[in-house]
This record gives structure tokens, sequence and C-alpha cells, in this order.
């Protein structure tokens, strides 16, 4: 589809072995812009460590590898492109146990604000069942994250247990937040 933003054409499309390295420098550098926290002690070259693999031969290979036809059809792996150069990325993710999530988002720094993680979450949720509950983590820091998944629907669980987890990063550990959109909320 084709997604007008800014006086910019956006396209979504499925995630193809050739965008494996510009989803890699995406996800790059939505880490070195989202995660640096000092009062947890994960500094940008922490996150720049842990990152960067992404941009290696070996990291773009393997994310190439997941992008092969025939596609999982449990996994959904979106591309947001702009002139050719991918500025977003997503996940989506359903299991045989009825479960969904959203795996990831990201969009490149620069092109915040503009519409394009609105443009892939609205794709992701077409493509999951809206009568079943779609959960994901966030980083509980991430304040404008969450803001922006609130405006999807999606609330901080109240389930104690699953409320809250680390993702660790190097020798720091990003706290998370798992939020959840129920189901049929349209």
């Amino acid at each position: 589809m084709d997604l007008q933003a800014t006086s910019n054409v956006f396209r979504i499309s499925q995630a193809s072995p050739e965008d494996a390295a510009g989803i890699g420098r995406v996800v790059y550098d939505a880490w070195v812009d989202t995660y640096p926290n000092d009062e947890l002690g994960i500094t940008v070259d922490l996150v720049k460590t842990w990152v960067a693999g992404n941009l290696s031969t070996a990291g773009i290979a393997k994310r190439a590898q997941r992008y092969q036809v025939p596609r999982d059809p449990d996994v959904l792996n979106l591309v947001a492109k702009m002139d050719g150069v991918i500025v977003g990325m997503a996940i989506g993710n359903r299991s045989v146990e009825l479960e969904q999530w959203v795996g990831s988002i990201y969009v490149s720094p620069q092109w915040h604000s503009i519409g394009i993680g609105a443009q892939l979450m609205d794709a992701l949720l077409k493509w999951f069942d809206l009568d079943r509950p779609i959960w994901l983590r966030v980083a509980t820091y991430n304040a404008r994250t969450i803001r922006f998944y609130e405006r999807f629907g999606f609330t901080a669980c109240e389930e104690a247990e699953s409320n809250s987890t680390t993702q660790h990063v190097g020798s720091g550990a990003i706290p998370q937040v798992k939020m959840v959109r129920e189901p049929s909320l349209r």
C-alpha cells in the first residue's frame, strides 16, 4: 500500500532478503536513539556494542534468511521505504497457542512523528485477528512509545507477574512493561 506523509510517498511491504541491511541500520539507529539510560547504567557505547551485530555481514546474512520465500505464515516482517530507502520496520507474530504479539516497530529517528510508525501498526493490526488479544513489551522509560501504543488501544497489563520483565543489554538491563490490546477493540 502506498502512504502519503509530509509530501513524501512511503511504501509498506513485506521484507525481502535484500532489505536485511537496511532493516539492520534502522534497528541499530533506533536502539542507539531510544535505549541509553544513565540512571540504569545503559550507556550509548553499551547499546552500540549490543546492537552492532545488526550491521555486521553475519548479522545481515542471518536477518536475510528470515525473509526468504516461503515465509513463515505466523510471522509478518514489514518494511517502510521512501524512495527505496528503508526508514522503518515492524514484526508481528502469531502462535499455535493463539497468542499474537508485536515483536517490534522501529522507525529511523530522523523520520519520527510523520506517521510511519502508525502506518506500520495499522498494517500489523490488519494482519492480526482482532478477536484475540495482542500483546507487546516496551521499555518502562520509553514514554513516547508507550503513548504511541496507547493510541492504538494497548494498556499496561494488570497482572503483577506478567507486568514487568527485563531485556538484558550486556551488563545493563532495560525494564519492560507488558501492554495488551483487548479483543475486538476497533
